[in-house]
């Protein structure tokens, strides 16, 4: 068994009762393996520090609150337009050497990406 496979069954909740999204996530690795890209998808899963789960449950929660606040991006010129003014936020944190509101921010701008990719699988 390849060492991300291992990764996967080791870490159970990073897969079950996790979003639809990281399952899926999982499944890929599983097909790089089996498409002769093992080497790779072991190196990206070993690659992968503890605080990864914690980062992707903020990222989920704070995508879900959005969602439930605002609904689905209308248009991908909209989804751009709030990716945009999320990472325009993060760029004012990092210029004012505020890492902590710039790391705030970049989970900011992952959920909005995640809602967005999210969004292409409703249509």
């Amino acid at each position: 068994m390849s060492g991300s496979s291992i990764f996967l069954q080791e870490r159970p909740n990073l897969i079950h009762g996790r979003s639809a999204a990281l399952r899926e996530l999982a499944k890929q690795l599983r097909l790089d393996q089996q498409g002769g890209h093992a080497a790779v998808a072991e190196r990206h899963a070993a690659a992968m520090p503890p605080e990864a789960e914690l980062v992707l449950d903020d990222m989920i929660a704070d995508a879900r609150e959005s969602f439930k606040r605002w609904g689905p991006y209308r248009s991908t010129h909209e989804a751009y337009g709030v990716i945009r003014e999320e990472l325009d936020e993060m760029f004012d944190a990092i210029r004012a050497n505020d890492d902590d509101a710039a790391r705030a921010e970049a989970l900011q701008v992952a959920a909005c990406a995640f809602r967005f990719a999210l969004d292409g699988w409703r249509r």
